[in-house]
């Protein structure tokens, strides 16, 4: 079995390192002038920053992992993690364009090697472990759930910023989007009219605005996009993004600055797919608002309107830490059911375990967060789908903790 393990941990290393070379050491040279802005001596760098720390750590976990598997304490795995980072680090400063440099990086993914390393050692306690260790980490990862989605639900709120000029722009190229090739014909934020350039009349945009959050633009389409281009937008002197309405591909994509831009993380948006389908010359008139908490999103072209509407989930959190910007979609139900299960699935496993408590907990938690915070928050009932995952989590957890340990495991003490 011991030979078994580090084989396999010597497999994930290789793996570890495939990924690692894939995502760090492919050359962007577009982005070669954000990275030269970027200190050398930064912690948590740009826009995301803290999605920047989250997925340096995750990104060196594989190979931690492979490395503790393969018998190597979390120390060396640490060490050996901040070395191949300082390396990544030099060639990305010396070598490949557009790839950012910085502290933060060596840190965050010398502290995933040793995460990893340290997860592995672990990892028998962690799948079989005894009574009183099963009631300890049933209530730690229900604390730390319900901790993500109140913090979801807190980052679900508008944040306008504030201290410089807003700027109301009409098809901008802002260098890091694509550009609209269609022709705009007008713009109106929170019903009132927005020319392009520097509001003059700002405080009664704001006051607006932070009433009635809400853009408007008509124009006439071209072809589709390669990537999303704002149709209209407002950005503040800072070049800080307040709203967005745009074309990706033939979708109409709307955005709105939120309390998880102001700390680090993604800021989320919607989606209406092929709303914007058409041919070149035709004139749409497309609308992007905020009604409570919720997203509408709409097109009218001539008597043909088509809308959605997609209430807020403190079940987002995902979307909060993806490497990439995501406007919500049809697929916006089963990806977060997919992050409901997953993160239920170790509750599952330790609840069962832990016996009276572990088994109040299973009850308790689906309740709390998706009853108690999306009320405490103002949002409306979660969609159906939400309960389900969270049933099926919890029950792969159970089930994988009875196949684990078998009948006897529930009497499992922790060894002395």
């Amino acid at each position: 079995m011991t030979r078994r393990k580090r084989h396999f941990g010597a497999t994930l290393v290789t793996c570890g390192l495939a990924f690692i070379g894939a995502m760090t050491l492919i050359p962007h040279p577009e982005e070669a002038a954000r990275s030269a802005a970027t200190p050398l001596t930064c912690l948590v760098c740009g826009d995301v920053g803290t999605v920047d720390v989250i997925l340096n750590v995750l990104l060196f976990v594989p190979l931690g992992l492979g490395l503790g598997l393969a018998r190597f304490s979390w120390r060396r795995a640490l060490v050996l993690g901040a070395a191949l980072s300082f390396g990544i680090e030099l060639l990305q400063m010396k070598v490949i364009a557009g790839r950012d440099a910085s502290l933060g990086d060596l840190l965050t993914n010398s502290l995933g090697a040793g995460l990893g390393a340290t997860l592995a050692m672990i990892a028998p306690r962690l799948l079989r472990p005894g009574l009183p260790s099963s009631r300890s980490l049933a209530l730690g990862w229900a604390a730390l759930v319900s901790l993500i989605f109140a913090g979801t639900a807190l980052s679900l709120r508008p944040a306008w910023p504030t201290g410089a000029a807003w700027w109301g722009q009409w098809a901008p190229d802002l260098g890091h989007l694509a550009r609209f090739q269609g022709r705009v014909l007008s713009v109106a934020a929170a019903g009132v009219p927005l020319p392009p350039g520097r509001a003059i009349n700002q405080r009664q945009l704001e006051a607006a605005m932070a009433v009635n959050p809400e853009l408007t633009t008509t124009a006439a389409l071209d072809t589709a996009t390669a990537g999303l281009a704002p149709i209209a937008s407002i950005f503040d002197a800072r070049r800080r993004e307040v709203v967005l309405l745009g074309q990706d591909g033939s979708d109409l994509v709307w955005r709105v600055r939120m309390w998880s831009a102001k700390l680090g993380l993604r800021n989320p948006g919607v989606r209406l797919p092929g709303a914007l389908a058409s041919r070149p010359g035709d004139t749409v008139t497309a609308t992007g608002r905020l009604r409570g908490p919720e997203f509408q999103i709409s097109t009218t072209r001539g008597d043909a309107v088509r809308s959605w509407a997609l209430p807020f989930s403190s079940s987002w959190g995902w979307s909060l830490v993806l490497p990439w910007p995501y406007a919500f979609g049809p697929e916006v139900r089963f990806l977060t059911a997919l992050w409901i299960a997953g993160l239920l699935v170790p509750l599952g496993l330790w609840g069962i375990r832990a016996r009276g408590v572990g088994w109040a907990l299973i009850a308790a938690t689906p309740v709390l967060l998706l009853a108690l915070i999306p009320a405490a928050a103002g949002f409306a009932r979660v969609h159906w789908t939400e309960w389900l995952a969270a049933a099926l989590g919890l029950g792969a957890g159970a089930a994988a903790s009875r196949w684990i340990g078998g009948p006897e495991a529930h009497d499992l003490e922790d060894p002395a």
